[in-house]
């Protein structure tokens, strides 16, 4: 049983300047609007601190999130060497997942239970690594924090150690690399908020995973990425861009944006995700707008044959407990090469919130 109790942070003063760099304007409100969506509903007490380096701290208390399914796991896809799929947004032709990338500055490090350093793009990086009791052959999941946020308050507040131990799965919650854009570290995908290039923390992502994978031998047909809001716009970017290497994915209150970070684009193959909005007063200072953003990508991702389950509440910008925990019992669930979920034929779980849907 897993206990969980997130602290999510943000930045305070960077409204004005943003939405002047970003051209965020009557366009996006109307959209927003459109969609049912609030232009104004940020649930972060911001109070009235004109000072970006401080920090709005809210505290969630989820609560348990009570004890697995009892038929958690993989799924029983076969060990052909190539299947094919028809998931109504095209046939693919599925064979082994793409090779874990070779680490790109020589050596690899030995990794260890706890705080972790790796090079890469030039640059020291940092991990929090936990570790199954059986580490070899093991699942391997990526928890990404949002902005403001730390490492390891998101790996305490997703209840890091339990799920691995849980689900037998190696858990890596990297850390934002120290600068970037106007708000600070940032996740590097391509967007208006600053950031260095994508390529950046791609390699970060390519360089643990090829590393993990020589010291532990992964099962690289279950590789899954989860996120929140910076970490969940970066497992969007990963979704449509490592889909090679990703069984599943996560996504709570991230998305694509065409004015402020990044359209929705097709990936090389379809995948299993589950997502997350919190309603129309889910947003960032009132510039970022995630429910129109998730339901632009779930539209995405089920028109280009994606299996997708969208969950929604009413809290704005948080995770609550009952959809973290589906979302772990339904990225464990899938492995890769099948270009669907067994939740497409099984339905979804009684144990989920009565919110999830699949995305039709």
């Amino acid at each position: 049983m897993v206990n969980r109790k997130l602290m999510v942070r943000g930045p305070l003063a960077t409204v004005a300047l943003l939405m002047l760099m970003a051209g965020c304007g009557s366009d996006e409100v109307s959209r927003s609007t459109d969609r049912g969506g609030s232009n104004g509903g940020n649930t972060e007490d911001t109070g009235s601190s004109a000072d970006a380096s401080d920090d709005a701290q809210i505290t969630i208390d989820t609560g348990s999130t009570g004890d697995a399914d009892s038929d958690t796991g993989t799924a029983d896809t076969g060990t052909a060497d190539t299947a094919v799929a028809d998931t109504g947004g095209g046939t693919f032709e599925f064979g082994d997942p793409d090779p874990v990338p070779a680490y790109s500055s020589g050596a690899c490090p030995t990794f260890a239970s706890g705080s972790n350093d790796i090079t890469t793009s030039g640059d020291p990086r940092d991990f929090l690594l936990f570790l199954p009791a059986n580490p070899a052959g093991a699942p391997v999941i990526f928890l990404w924090h949002g902005l403001g946020d730390s490492a390891a308050n998101f790996a305490g507040g997703m209840g890091a150690s339990d799920i691995a131990q849980e689900y037998g799965a190696i858990v890596i919650v990297p850390s934002m690399a120290p600068g970037g854009g106007m708000l600070g570290p940032i996740w590097s995908f391509p967007s208006s908020l600053g950031g260095a290039p994508a390529e950046q923390d791609l390699t970060f992502f390519d360089d643990i995973l090829g590393c993990a994978d020589g010291q532990y031998d992964l099962d690289n047909r279950r590789v899954y990425s989860a996120g929140f809001s910076a970490g969940a716009m970066w497992t969007t970017y990963l979704t449509m861009n490592r889909a090679g290497l990703l069984a599943s994915t996560a996504i709570f209150s991230g998305g694509v944006n065409d004015r402020l970070t990044f359209p929705y684009t097709s990936s090389d193959y379809p995948m299993p995700v589950i997502m997350s909005h919190g309603g129309s007063t889910d947003s960032f200072n009132g510039i970022l707008q995630f429910m129109p953003m998730m339901i632009d990508l779930s539209e995405g991702l089920a028109a280009d044959g994606h299996f997708g389950v969208l969950c929604t509440h009413s809290n704005g910008h948080t995770i609550t407990n009952e959809i973290v925990s589906a979302a772990f019992d339904f990225l464990f669930r899938n492995e890769w090469g099948t270009g669907t979920s067994p939740l497409a034929t099984d339905g979804i779980p009684s144990s989920y919130p009565s919110t999830c849907a699949v995305v039709e």
